[in-house]
């Protein structure tokens, strides 16, 4: 099973949790730059809140991963005023996933809002086979290396499970 595991970081959070994943399985990853990114300042809360409130879809840097060729994609995010970040909205609005079995990665900081539901939205069409959260994971007394791969291996499991049906 081809896996790959999209993503977007600022702080930090969501880049330490993605390549956890990596080296639990065997995955590509995609880490998604905008051209014109925030600046990671005081003002990041400002000016990031306020693209992700407008649904702002940044043009991204160009990639060269095809993620309509992998059977498994797991999106992860932080949260930027109760949504997903600018970055993941444009890819899920530029790359039009379909018949994919997806896994959402959520970091925040004081709670997910719409996040969960927004992105589900812009997913129609594909299989999302689970979801998971951390509050500041980098900042945790746990290493969370070990949650994170229980979590992607129930993920294979229910997918080859569905496969196989």
């Amino acid at each position: 099973m081809k896996i790959l595991i999209v993503y977007y970081s600022l702080d930090g959070n969501t880049k330490y949790l993605a390549e956890s994943i990596a080296e639990c399985v065997s995955a590509d990853v995609l880490r998604l730059m905008p051209i014109k990114d925030i600046k990671n300042n005081k003002m990041k809360y400002f000016f990031g809140g306020k693209q992700a409130t407008m649904r702002a879809k940044p043009e991204l840097k160009p990639f060269n991963l095809e993620p309509e060729a992998y059977d498994m994609i797991i999106i992860g995010t932080p949260v930027w005023a109760f949504t997903m970040t600018p970055a993941v909205r444009s890819f899920l609005n530029k790359v039009k996933l379909k018949d994919k079995k997806i896994g959402l990665l959520i970091c925040h900081r004081g709670g997910i809002g719409k996040t969960i539901t927004h992105m589900k939205e812009l997913l129609e069409g594909n299989e999302i086979l689970g979801i998971t959260k951390f509050h500041e994971p980098i900042k945790g007394e746990q290493d969370k290396n070990e949650q994170i791969c229980s979590w992607v291996q129930s993920l294979i499991d229910k997918a080859q499970l569905n496969f196989s049906e």
